[in-house]
């Protein structure tokens, strides 16, 4: 179940400039591992671990692969997904454009094995 707390904040810029407006914030919850998702495969369906570990790799690596060619990813029930990138405005008469963003809204979990910390993917 989702939940949600109020929360509030100052507005400073627009209509509601100075006002406290109020506003719902998702609560972070528990997540399931790696594992537990596999368990749960496995309990409603026919395969063993590995052939599950396998399916699930494979997705992961399609879901990469298509988001960094530049294309949405639609999973039926599970949701559809896209790359969000966010640039900056520049002043006419510049030569070139200032560097594109290089974080994205998917990290793989390739990515994560390479280092300790979370790195974002990047097609740059």
């Amino acid at each position: 179940m989702l939940i949600y707390k109020v929360k509030s904040e100052m507005m400073r810029i627009g209509k509601n400039k100075g006002k406290t407006m109020f506003y719902a914030a998702p609560v972070a919850q528990d997540k399931i591992t790696a594992k537990q998702v596999e368990d749960r495969i496995i309990n409603l369906t026919a395969l063993s671990r590995a052939d599950v570990r396998s399916a699930i790799t494979a997705l992961a690596e399609i879901v990469r692969e298509e988001m960094f060619a530049g294309r949405a990813i639609d999973l039926a029930d599970l949701g559809s997904f896209k790359v969000i990138s966010t640039g900056s405005a520049w002043k006419a008469g510049r030569t070139s454009p200032p560097k594109p963003s290089k974080r994205h809204a998917y990290s793989s979990s390739h990515a994560r094995k390479c280092s300790s910390r979370q790195r974002w993917c990047s097609a740059w």
